[in-house]
């Protein structure tokens, strides 16, 4: 069964800005409630639509000093029905991560402002117990096989997918 955390996982991708950490860093800023993690970004060589082109490419433009895409995760405390209704409706969540991060120290509120709509999701987040090893070690001729995220329970916090 699942085990809701009490937190929302929004992901936004948007085209960086001028600001020292939006040239090939990754950054975190935590206020003991929000927490905002972001980081470099390359678009697909097909094209995401998220960033727009610059100079006939979607990849970020000259790597060491313009800004360049960033790819940017927002997680902070709701109800899981808050977390829901968020999931659906990008204003809303847009708005919100706004209000909570609007204000702190730039590149955060300018990240968040540029981000369309469109290029933001925010997910409930959950764990799963552990599958028990008697299931896992079934008949040998099954044909499922859980590989990565599929496998274990752990939310996506930390690295841990």
């Amino acid at each position: 069964p699942l085990s809701y955390l009490g937190v929302i996982v929004v992901l936004g991708i948007c085209r960086g800005t001028s600001h020292e950490l939006c040239k090939n860093k990754v950054f975190q800023v935590v206020d003991g409630e929000n927490r905002m993690y972001a980081m470099p970004f390359t678009a697909s060589p097909d094209g995401d639509g998220c960033i727009p082109p610059i100079d006939g490419f979607n990849a970020p433009v000259d790597a060491a000093n313009a800004p360049g895409a960033m790819m940017w995760q927002l997680s902070f405390p709701v109800t899981e029905d808050e977390a829901k209704a968020f999931s659906v409706d990008p204003k809303a969540l847009r708005d919100e991560a706004l209000r909570r991060c609007g204000s702190w120290p730039e590149p955060v509120g300018e990240l968040l402002a540029q981000t369309r709509e469109d290029c933001m999701a925010g997910y409930p987040a959950y764990d799963r117990d552990m599958t028990p090893a008697h299931v896992l070690r079934g008949d040998a001729s099954s044909l499922v096989t859980l590989i990565g995220d599929a496998a274990h329970p752990m939310s996506p916090f930390k690295g841990q997918g």
